[in-house]
């Protein structure tokens, strides 16, 4: 175990010194705080649970999977307020400094056109490459701090997720080799303690953290754009439809068809397939249907090429990119945390079947993660407890 410390310590070393070192030259401004957002969510969860600030009942895991989504939300915008404001003080200080420097730039560039009169190549090159840059002042120091402790605390969280993932998996699917090998840590006070709760629930917050950034990027118009799209094309297919099997104008047009195209060609299987159902008329419209659906279909995707960028230009109005951006956060976060809920809500029907005791604890023992599972309040509708999925798995 002391050889697994010792090298635990080095790999941290290293990673704190690229994180440090890349962070302090790319700065704040060019970085996502997604790390920060994790961890501050996490431990103020377990603040807000540890303090019974949300009282104990049935939908108390789901309440807590809300006070997740709003902190971090709140996170989220603090941090995009802390780099707005450090660039704008950045630029400031950057025109600043060419302001100061203007009357250097403007001697430099006199120079070189009389060196370029001159034919003074010598001159030429000395002023054509020097070089006016525009400092950052002590806003530029602040950025580049803050983006050293961003990337640090960013690169740490994404070890610790890979880790947690790992060991969580290792435990619960009681991998003998590598669970042996790390027993002491297993039996730790720390892990025993607060660290599963930490790390299951930083995964089910980084989650959540990758539907709000993903439908934020997205947005509502993407998703409304692709269900306008599939709409006109099962339109063009419905509309086909109707027409050839619903309408009496076409009936003799797929009579027609079916006689030129099918009757010879299945004259001696014509007996099974109406015995099948598969009359003329239905054989006959199911080819008029195609032909009709293939020349609906071309004004449908004539129209879908321009949907997408119609919907694009007007994303690019600050406002309606907001707008859009929240939308589609909100309602991604929502559509995968209402599946996950009621999977989660399956999966507790049979929480007793054999093999799950260690993953019950973990996630017992959760803040947040336990609102998909055990503490999940669609467990105690009526409808869930009645399907019979303890009975497939003869646990009743």
């Amino acid at each position: 175990m002391e050889l697994y410390i010792i090298i635990t310590i080095v790999v941290a070393c290293v990673l704190a010194a690229i994180g440090l070192i890349v962070g302090f030259c790319l700065g704040y401004t060019r970085l996502s705080c997604w790390g920060g957002t994790v961890v501050g969510t996490a431990l103020i969860c377990l603040l807000v649970d540890r303090t019974n600030v949300v009282p104990e009942g049935d939908w108390h895991g789901i309440i807590m999977l809300a006070v997740a989504a709003g902190t971090m939300l709140v996170l989220t915008l603090l941090c995009n307020l802390v780099r707005w404001y450090l660039a704008r003080q950045v630029n400031k200080s950057k025109q600043l400094s060419f302001y100061r420097q203007h009357d250097e730039i403007e001697d430099n560039e006199e120079s070189i056109l009389i060196a370029l009169d001159k034919g003074d190549k010598k001159a030429y090159r000395r002023h054509s490459s020097r070089r006016f840059s525009q400092k950052r002042g002590a806003w530029g120091v602040v950025d580049r701090v803050f983006g050293a402790l961003t990337l640090t605390i960013n690169i740490f969280t994404a070890v610790a997720l890979v880790a947690s993932l790992a060991l969580i998996i290792i435990d619960s699917a009681e991998i003998t080799v590598a669970r042996d090998a790390l027993l002491d840590f297993y039996q730790s006070a720390f892990w025993q303690g607060e660290g599963s709760a930490l790390a299951i629930d930083m995964l089910v917050i980084s989650l959540m953290c990758v539907c709000v950034r993903s439908g934020y990027n997205g947005g509502i118009l993407s998703a409304l754009s692709a269900i306008i799209i599939i709409a006109l094309i099962g339109g063009a297919g419905y509309l086909a439809y109707y027409l050839v099997f619903d309408v009496q104008a076409f009936a003799s047009a797929t009579q027609g068809v079916y006689d030129s195209l099918l009757a010879a060609p299945l004259a001696n299987v014509q007996e099974s397939l109406s015995g099948a159902g598969l009359t003329p008329e239905v054989l006959g419209g199911a080819i008029v249907t195609a032909g009709l659906f293939v020349i609906f279909l071309i004004p449908a995707i004539i129209i879908s090429i321009f949907i997408p960028r119609a919907f694009d230009k007007l994303r690019n109005f600050a406002t309606v990119e907001v707008v859009d951006g929240a939308l589609g956060a909100i309602i991604l976060t929502a559509v995968i945390f209402g599946i996950l809920l009621f999977l989660g809500a399956l999966v507790w029907q049979i929480h007793d079947l054999e093999g799950f005791e260690i993953f019950n604890s973990y996630m017992a023992n959760s803040y947040v993660a336990n609102g998909l599972y055990g503490d999940n309040g669609i467990t105690t509708l009526t409808f869930m407890q009645n399907l019979p999925l303890r009975q497939w798995v003869g646990l009743e």
